[in-house]
């Protein structure tokens, strides 16, 4: 039968990766998901408010507007701000939350 001791430095070690390693990983994966809603509603948000705007600009100056702009570059370009913006806020909150330093 093998003897299994527990000495104070394994309890350590132990402790020191349970506490420290796995809550960044976890922070990273939900700053990711954070993120992706972020970009997902900013995308959509974005289409919606340039099309609004698009049709109140043809309705008021008679010129056909070119639609596929709210997707190309309006809804894109929200989305991809929306992406960084929520991925660094989540990682930045995430980091001071465990580290347990706030801002005064």
């Amino acid at each position: 039968m093998i003897k299994v001791e527990a000495s104070a430095s394994t309890f350590f070690i132990a402790r020191y990766y349970n506490g420290l390693r796995m809550p960044f990983i976890r922070s990273f994966f939900k700053a990711i998901a954070i993120a992706l809603v972020c970009a997902w509603v900013m995308f959509f948000a974005g289409i919606f408010l340039s099309l609004v705007a698009m049709v109140i600009v043809s309705a008021v100056s008679s010129i056909r507007p070119d639609m596929t702009i709210s997707y190309r570059v309006i809804g894109l370009t929200a989305g991809c701000t929306a992406f960084v913006l929520g991925f660094f806020g989540s990682i930045v909150y995430d980091v001071r939350r465990l580290s347990g330093t706030t801002s005064s």
